[in-house]
């Protein structure tokens, strides 16, 4: 056992004899009675000494206590590590931290390091994000300060929280020296993530790149398979439609050979290619992609069902066979209702405006995409529903509100993406603006003819 391993321990095994003494009201005398001292139990509890295996199985038969008995065994065979406590001991690695008073020492650094890891992987992520930000404000150590950010980042990214998510995956970042390559590859991963749905698609391209590129470097096949998914999907978003073929191909071929992540990663990698393909006018190998997709679904998976069904009622409708195509979207909408995902439900609402001719039915699945991307990172959803919805509410034969603001908003919108994706930002902000719909337009005056 390492010196570290020794400290961990003791920390663990003195706040457990603690915790057990005060439950049955003994005092440190009364157990410490023909074992020892009353400070070698003050010692014990406060995590400075290390019980000699002998002492701690009387201890752990005073205590009634299996988990100390199993110390016990293991210390006397020296086959206890540090991972053995976290695993068992999450309450009391926990407590250990909250009812610590003063400084950090390095014991309290690891066991929070692992804390965050275990609290991350179980997906607890609301006690994760708690401690992580407890951690920040102890940690010395660049190393787990570091991690820590990573984990909150994460967690926060879990929680579709993108603009707080993204804050703490960059300061990750600024101490991506510190970081393992499996460790930056993850935080690339997540970073891309975060930007896609921040709609900062150049960026999120630029970090799914590097994450596919640590992964290969580690021959890690996996997760460089799911990094080429997320690629491909950024790059279709670019219209680099090609370029993405290659890479989810390349990511299908991948992980097949070395096992999905979960059904939902195949369907989302098969998704993604049928979608390409039809977008490169291979009709046949989309509808091919399209019924794996369907085999693979998951009935839990209502977000990949919704866009399972929104893309085979895309290819009906391209064959023009809107019973069918119609069948499919309302299959669609009812998986994302149950999810309440605004991506999935605004395009298929505007995929529903194409199979109903009542104008009626078409402003209503319009004004509903409009309102679902209102005040969220999907601009060019938002900018197509705005859009949309004006030229519906033109064509009413009794239009009740003004079209022009929300060709105005569809402006807008377009402007953001534009705006958070192009090299011209400057020159956007710097351009003069006509508010379409303001309620005090200026006067033209003759000499401005």
């Amino acid at each position: 056992m390492t010196g570290a391993e020794r400290e961990l321990l003791s920390l663990v095994i003195g706040h457990r004899v603690r915790e057990k003494r005060k439950k049955y009201n003994l005092s440190q005398n009364d157990l410490a009675n023909g074992v020892g001292s009353q400070s070698m139990i003050s010692l014990i509890e406060s995590g400075r000494q290390l019980p000699l295996p002998d002492i701690l199985r009387v201890l752990a038969e005073r205590l009634n206590d299996p988990v100390l008995q199993h110390y016990a065994e293991h210390l006397e065979n020296n086959t206890l590590t540090d991972f053995d406590v976290s695993e068992h001991n999450q309450d009391d690695l926990l407590d250990i931290l909250l009812n610590h008073k003063g400084r950090w020492h390095p014991a309290h650094e690891r066991i929070a390091s692992q804390l965050c890891h275990h609290y991350y992987y179980t997906r607890n992520f609301e006690k994760a994000e708690k401690l992580c930000k407890i951690v920040i404000l102890h940690v010395q150590s660049a190393v787990i300060k570091a991690e820590t950010y990573y984990y909150l980042g994460s967690c926060l990214l879990q929680q579709m929280k993108f603009e707080e998510a993204e804050t703490w995956l960059r300061k990750s970042e600024a101490l991506a020296d510190e970081l393992t390559e499996p460790f930056k590859g993850k935080l690339y991963y997540n970073l891309s993530y975060t930007y896609t749905y921040l709609d900062i698609q150049v960026l999120a391209l630029w970090y799914a790149s590097q994450s596919v590129d640590t992964f290969h470097r580690l021959n890690d096949f996996p997760k460089q398979g799911k990094a080429l998914g997320l690629l491909g999907v950024i790059q279709t978003r670019l219209g680099r439609v090609e370029e993405a073929k290659q890479s989810l191909v390349t990511s299908y071929d991948i992980v097949s050979r070395w096992g999905f992540f979960d059904k939902g990663d195949q369907s989302r990698i098969l998704i993604t290619l049928a979608e390409t393909c039809s977008l490169l006018g291979q009709q046949d190998e989309a509808y091919q992609y399209a019924q794996e997709a369907m085999k693979s679904m998951d009935e839990s998976d209502h977000l990949g069902n919704a866009d399972i069904y929104r893309l085979h009622g895309l290819f009906a409708l391209k064959n023009d066979d809107i019973k069918t195509a119609l069948d499919f979207v309302l299959k669609g909408l009812e998986a994302a209702r149950a999810v309440n995902e605004p991506h999935s439900l605004t395009q298929l609402y505007l995929l529903y405006i194409e199979m109903t001719d009542d104008i009626h039915e078409k402003i209503q699945a319009a004004r509903n995409a409009f309102e679902l991307t209102a005040n969220t990172n999907y601009h060019i959803l938002h900018a197509l529903a705005a859009e949309c919805l004006a030229n519906l509410i033109a064509r009413s034969p009794e239009p009740k509100e003004d079209a022009a603001q929300y060709t105005q908003a569809a402006l807008d919108a377009y402007r953001t993406y534009v705006h958070k994706n192009s090299m011209f930002t400057h020159l956007i902000e710097n351009l003069p603006v006509y508010d379409s719909y303001s309620e005090e337009t200026p006067d033209i005056k003759e000499d401005d003819v």
